[in-house]
C-alpha cells in the first residue's frame, strides 16, 4: 500500500477519505514493516495532521469516527503513540465522545483508541502530570457514560473494560476508578456478556 495523500483541506468526505487511507496504511503488519511505516509518519507529521482534522470538524461524526480508528492504528507504533500523547491525542479523543454521546460509532472507535493510549508508557511525555490525571478522570467518566448509553453493544463493552483494565495498570489511576464507581458497572459487563476479553478484563479490575 502506498502512502497515503496528503491531508484534504477541501470537504467533510475529503478529510473522511484520507483518515480511512491512513488507517489502512497504518494498519497492523509486520513489524518491518510497521516500523518502516512509523517512520514515514514521523516524516510527514501523519499524527498533528490527522488532530487536526479532528479539531478542524468536531461536529462531524464520520470524521470523528474514522479519526479515531486512524489513532488506533497510529499509536500500534512505539513512537507515534509518544508523539500522540505529547500532541494531547488523549483530549482530543475524550472531545470526539463528548460531542457525540449518542453516536454509537464514535463511541466506540474512541474506546478502541483509548485502549492502547491510555497504558502507561515509559518516556511519555506530557505538558503537566496534573493534566494527565484530569485527562484519566476525564477517561473514567467518558467510557462509564459510554457503556451506560450503549449497554447491549458487546464490542463496545468490550472495549470499555478493556480501557478501564489498561488504566488500573498505573496504580495511580485506582483512586480514580474507585471514586468513579467502576464496580457495579463492570459487574454488570460480567455479568451480561460473555465475551472472554469482558469477563477477563473486568474480573481482573475489580480485583486489583
Amino acid at each position: 500500500l502506498r502512502p497515503p495523500r496528503e491531508l484534504a483541506r477541501g470537504t467533510q468526505s475529503d478529510h473522511v477519505a484520507v483518515l480511512h487511507a491512513y488507517r489502512q496504511y497504518y494498519s497492523t503488519s509486520a513489524a518491518g514493516v510497521a516500523d518502516e511505516r512509523g517512520a514515514f509518519a514521523r516524516r510527514v507529521y501523519v499524527s498533528p495532521k490527522v488532530l487536526a482534522s479532528m479539531r478542524a470538524h468536531g461536529s462531524v461524526d464520520s470524521v470523528q469516527a474514522m479519526g479515531c480508528w486512524s489513532l488506533v492504528n497510529l499509536a500500534l507504533n512505539h513512537q507515534q503513540k509518544l508523539e500522540l500523547l505529547k500532541l494531547r491525542g488523549l483530549d482530543r479523543v475524550l472531545d470526539a465522545m463528548e460531542s457525540h454521546p449518542r453516536v454509537l460509532e464514535v463511541q466506540f472507535r474512541a474506546l478502541f483508541a483509548l485502549i492502547n493510549l491510555v497504558i502507561p508508557e515509559a518516556g511519555a511525555l506530557y505538558e503537566d502530570d496534573l493534566d494527565l490525571k484530569a485527562a484519566n478522570k476525564r477517561v473514567v467518566r467518558y467510557v462509564l457514560g459510554a457503556m451506560a448509553a450503549f449497554p447491549d453493544s458487546e464490542k463496545l463493552v468490550r472495549c470499555g473494560c478493556l480501557v478501564l483494565h489498561n488504566l488500573s495498570l498505573d496504580d495511580g489511576n485506582v483512586p480514580h476508578l474507585l471514586a468513579a464507581g467502576v464496580s457495579l458497572p463492570l459487574q454488570r459487563a460480567a455479568r451480561h456478556h460473555k465475551d472472554a476479553d469482558v469477563q477477563r478484563s473486568a474480573v481482573s479490575t475489580l480485583r486489583r
